[in-house]
């Protein structure tokens, strides 16, 4: 079997190489959900690391002020530095009801719980269309179609917690697709070459992306930090030097350190990418097995394999981000990202 253009990845591909239109509606009612999840905490977690800067900003144009008290101002210095300390407190006041409503509101755990359920889903679904276990080609249409819904209910009770944050609208279409059946009803070397092109090299593409631009915005944010601390030192030193300096700027630069460093802890930077990376190389030792499957057996395997491999960076992540935030689970993580058969 010649697979050498299977495996060839346009470099410029846009991903998904398979829409997501073509996947089940739950699959894109809880993609939907996580997203918006997502979008939303990080949003909110971002502007309260700004709020931090800006008390600090603040508190520097208190000291300007009491240094030059400048005649223009309309108000007299006690009622500028009311206003400044009122301010202040407004802001700290504001990140604290930022940081209640991060923890109450529930986006971290939708964002994850939503992100475990779409991609339990997709691998799912990829089982469904290349004929492996569960959904074997020795079984008819029917039974194929039965268990494959029986399976998308028995996810969408564990994740019943979900229920009021997703949409379930028309538009989504059916569980099962058109091009889902299309693809399951290939002869078995054309579903194994969907596969590769289409799920695997997708998969492979997008941790390679993900790994890359990760170790990018770590060596970003970190320079960030670096270079916010050796300011705050210089600032500290110049006080020293001169020691009638008018300005404090030791604590804005000290703030915006933290503010990095607490960004780049919520966005995990580092850790992702060797996590990537170590997905990428699995990926690409499954990829090499490819040539050695001859039947249906062999294909059964090798996909489930290939769906494991992406089924372990699924539930690792997913650990990550609940003991960062100690999010309880709902349930075991194993049976949540990774469907077993049945």
């Amino acid at each position: 079997m010649n697979l050498g253009k299977a495996f060839e990845i346009p470099v410029n591909a846009k991903l998904p190489l398979f829409p997501d239109a073509e996947l089940p509606a739950l699959f894109r009612a809880a993609d939907r959900t996580s997203m918006e999840a997502q979008r939303i905490y990080v949003r909110l977690a971002f502007l309260n690391f700004a709020l931090m800067v800006l008390v600090a900003a603040i508190g520097l144009l208190g000291t300007w002020h009491k240094a030059h008290q400048p005649q223009w101002l309309p108000a007299r210095p006690e009622t500028v530095r009311e206003i400044i300390a009122i301010t202040s407190a407004g802001v700290f006041l504001a990140g604290i009801v930022l940081t209640l409503l991060l923890r109450v509101l529930h986006y971290a755990r939708v964002w994850y719980d939503g992100r475990a359920l779409a991609e339990s889903i997709k691998t799912l679904a990829w089982r469904y269309m290349a004929g492996a276990e569960p959904f074997g080609k020795d079984l008819t249409d029917t039974q194929a179609d039965e268990n494959f819904l029986n399976h998308l209910a028995q996810l969408r009770r564990r994740h019943e917690n979900l229920a009021r944050y997703m949409e379930m609208t028309a538009d989504l279409g059916p569980q099962i697709t058109p091009r889902m059946r299309e693809v399951r009803a290939k002869d078995t070397n054309s579903r194994l070459e969907f596969y590769i092109t289409h799920r695997l090299n997708d998969q492979r593409l997008w941790y390679a992306r993900k790994a890359s631009g990760s170790r990018a915005a770590a060596r970003r944010w970190i320079g960030l930090i670096v270079v916010s601390q050796t300011a705050g030192a210089l600032s500290a030193l110049a006080r020293a030097v001169v020691t009638d300096l008018p300005y404090e700027f030791s604590g804005l630069f000290a703030s915006l350190a933290a503010a990095f460093l607490g960004w780049l802890q919520l966005r995990r930077h580092q850790e992702l990418s060797q996590a990537y990376n170590l997905a990428t190389l699995d990926l690409n030792e499954v990829a090499e097995h490819a040539t050695r499957i001859k039947g249906e057996k062999e294909l059964g395997d090798y996909v489930n394999d290939a769906e494991n491999a992406m089924s372990r960076e699924h539930i690792a992540w997913l650990a990550r981000q609940r003991n960062q935030w100690r999010l309880p689970q709902s349930q075991p993580t194993e049976r949540v990202v990774l469907p077993v058969q049945v």
